[in-house]
């Protein structure tokens, strides 16, 4: 794990996504305030919350264990012109305090596994104000039936990763009992979004082969 974190390192993104992808899931969310109190959970090096600030003109707190990324979102916010509406919080997803219903959206992308979908769910909504939303993206399996090398693989690195099917239910009946609106990240990227995906990994790559001279 230390030597996957080294190799990400200056990524814009530790997670799949992309602005794209950001804002296709913020145009599911309706009826929030004008200025919004949103909860960005796991935020990384912070591509997706500088994209919920622009897009909503809201009050963000970015929470994450690693202060390395805290301040590549601090650069890079500042860099945007939002640097204050953000304010960041070096702190674990389970110590988290806030006073319950304090945010209007809750964001989490590529995180919420840490703590598992359904607890995920369930420790956050307190957080939530009545009428508030909760966005994740979770690793889902899309087929009934998928390969046994990637069953393999993923029953050693997330064993609880569910269906489509059984992640909604999670969200209608057993957590959040509520409505619930999804997508798959599609993995066909435009152009532009190739270009970006490139250039991250060829910074990948430097960084792998540092780690596996020829």
């Amino acid at each position: 794990m230390g030597i996957f974190r080294e190799m990400t390192e200056g990524l814009p993104r530790q997670a799949p996504g992309s602005a794209g992808t950001t804002l296709r899931a913020l145009g599911l969310v309706r009826t929030l305030p004008t200025r919004p109190r949103i909860l960005d959970v796991g935020c990384g090096p912070g591509a997706q919350t500088i994209e919920l600030a622009r897009a909503t003109g809201g009050w963000i707190v970015a929470v994450d264990i690693r202060q390395r990324f805290l301040d590549e979102l601090t650069e890079r916010a500042e860099a945007a012109g939002v640097l204050t509406q953000i304010t960041t919080i070096n702190t674990s997803m389970f110590d988290m305090d806030f006073a319950v219903e304090s945010f209007d959206l809750i964001w989490s992308e590529g995180a919420i596994y840490i703590a598992g979908f359904a607890s995920g769910l369930a420790g956050w909504k307190r957080f939530l104000k009545p009428g508030g939303w909760l966005a994740v993206s979770e690793l889902t399996w899309l087929v009934p039936d998928p390969p046994a090398e990637a069953a393999e693989y993923w029953a050693r690195g997330y064993p609880n990763m569910g269906s489509i099917e059984r992640n909604c239910q999670i969200v209608l009946v057993d957590v959040l009992q509520e409505t619930v609106a999804q997508f798959v990240v599609n993995l066909v990227k435009r152009p532009d979004d190739c270009l970006r995906e490139l250039t991250m990994l060829q910074a990948l790559g430097i960084r792998i082969h540092s780690f596996n001279p020829r």
